[in-house]
């Protein structure tokens, strides 16, 4: 039987192994920081904030999440970034997230664009611990 913390391991390895055979590397834009807060919802819903960027609900550890843009988020591919994003509060590594857009920028004003206690518009597509 696993304990939580090799549970909690093994989800953000995998997650990393998905994270490197991706072929959405490429972004528009990008948001990165430490995790201020982390939180889920009594429905399973996953809520993060990065840098005070704002609070983003971002998939469902148990049911299919559709975010804006129409980007489909399983409850198994929810619970691999649920375990990431957790190891990085944890470690307080910095998380980055991939955004589709026109905009090119790091860490611009689209990142607080996307606002507070909101499903980004785009979601993001792509999460990397940093």
């Amino acid at each position: 039987m696993l304990t939580a913390a090799r549970h909690v391991r093994r989800l953000a390895c995998v997650t990393l192994l998905a994270m490197v055979v991706s072929t959405n590397a490429l972004a528009n834009f990008t948001c990165e920081g430490l995790v201020t807060y982390f939180g889920v919802t009594p429905d399973g819903g996953v809520n993060v904030g990065i840098n005070g960027y704002g609070m983003w609900s971002i998939c469902n550890v148990t049911t299919t999440f559709v975010g804006n843009g129409g980007r489909t988020y399983s409850p198994e591919s929810c619970r691999a970034w649920y375990a990431a994003i957790l190891a990085a509060k944890k470690t307080e590594a910095p998380i980055l997230f991939y955004f589709e857009s026109s905009a090119n920028t790091a860490n611009g004003p689209e990142c607080t664009a996307l606002g507070h206690w909101v499903v980004p518009n785009p979601s993001p597509y792509f999460l990397v611990i940093k």
